[in-house]
């Protein structure tokens, strides 16, 4: 948004009023025009994207289907809603439960005595189209039971 200070025409990423004894950010500028409020300008945080736990790994005795604790894609700025795309990105081709949600599982048969590794990637698309991506590794390993 442009504001002119004192008679100098700047460009400002965000805005403060001062409220009730307080400065206060804004989250937009609304202007009257032809006896209506319209938005004029809105300050929107760029989209950023954090994974917990930002990485996994799956340990079970002998062969079997091995299921990753939940995984959960949090987004913060941007506008909502928020879309959500996980995907592979290389090694194991593990199941995901839940490939368009905020929260996941992994899920893979493992072979006895084995280990496979994997990377993948979660998309978030906010309501203007910004898009953020982070990764997550995960790690799946079978060992046999000794003495059985």
């Amino acid at each position: 948004m442009r504001v002119r200070d004192e008679g100098v025409w700047r460009d400002v990423a965000r805005a403060r009023a001062y409220v009730d004894g307080a400065w206060r950010e804004m989250a937009e500028v609304q202007v009257r025009e032809d006896n209506a409020w319209r938005v004029a300008a809105e300050f929107i945080d760029d989209l950023t994207l954090s994974l917990f736990p930002p990485s996994l790994q799956v340990l079970i005795a002998n062969s079997g289907l091995a299921v990753t604790q939940p995984v959960t894609a949090t987004p913060a700025g941007g506008r909502g809603p928020f879309t959500y795309q996980w995907e592979r990105v290389n090694g194991v081709f593990a199941n995901i439960t839940a490939p368009q949600s905020a929260t996941t599982q992994f899920s893979f048969f493992l072979p006895s005595d084995s280990f496979f590794e994997g990377v993948y990637k979660c998309t978030v698309t906010d309501a203007l189209g910004s898009e953020v991506s982070q990764t997550l590794s995960l790690t799946f390993e079978s060992i046999p039971l000794i003495g059985r």
